[in-house]
């Protein structure tokens, strides 16, 4: 048996170098880490860059996971949100308003049931099935991953057509 040399009660050592009970341990183990990150801000950021670009696809699985999982709660927490930023939903409201006048609306097909309707340019619209039209994240306005889904897209259209 050790004495912890934070608070002084006695615990059973897992290691020989261990100076703390298990409670004080993560306490110093915190308190080390905040101490560190403010000695090292330049280096803290790059570590977080680093860490966010190596765990970004599993956080993004996680989190779309709890939100599938907990409905309702997210409903509830993404509606308490808007009744409290009500400026923030009225720019946020103004911007895809201004951005749904920039597009127009030419389809290339006709509609049929459970298809949504997928830009492959700022003109031009195709009508694919929303599996399809979700299975690739993609942004018209960044030109994120267009490519790929208007390969999708367009394989689709001439798969339907033949």
């Amino acid at each position: 048996m050790r004495a912890c040399v934070r608070c002084g009660t006695e615990y059973l050592p897992t290691s020989p170098r261990q100076k703390y009970c298990v409670k004080c341990g993560r306490i110093v183990q915190k308190e080390q880490t905040v101490q560190w990150c403010i000695d090292n801000p330049d280096k803290r950021k790059e570590s977080d860059k680093r860490s966010y670009a190596l765990h970004r696809e599993m956080r993004l699985a996680k989190r779309k996971a709890y939100r599938l999982a907990n409905l309702e709660k997210t409903v509830v927490a993404i509606n308490k949100w808007k009744v409290n930023n009500p400026e923030k939903m009225c720019t946020t409201g103004k911007k895809q308003n201004a951005r749904n006048r920039t597009l127009g609306f030419n389809p290339l097909n006709s509609l049929f049931p459970g298809c949504e309707a997928h830009h492959i340019n700022k003109a031009d619209v195709i009508y694919i099935p929303k599996e399809l039209h979700k299975s690739v994240s993609h942004n018209l306005w960044s030109g994120k991953n267009m490519e790929k889904i208007n390969l999708l897209a367009g394989a689709y259209l001439t798969e339907d057509w033949t």
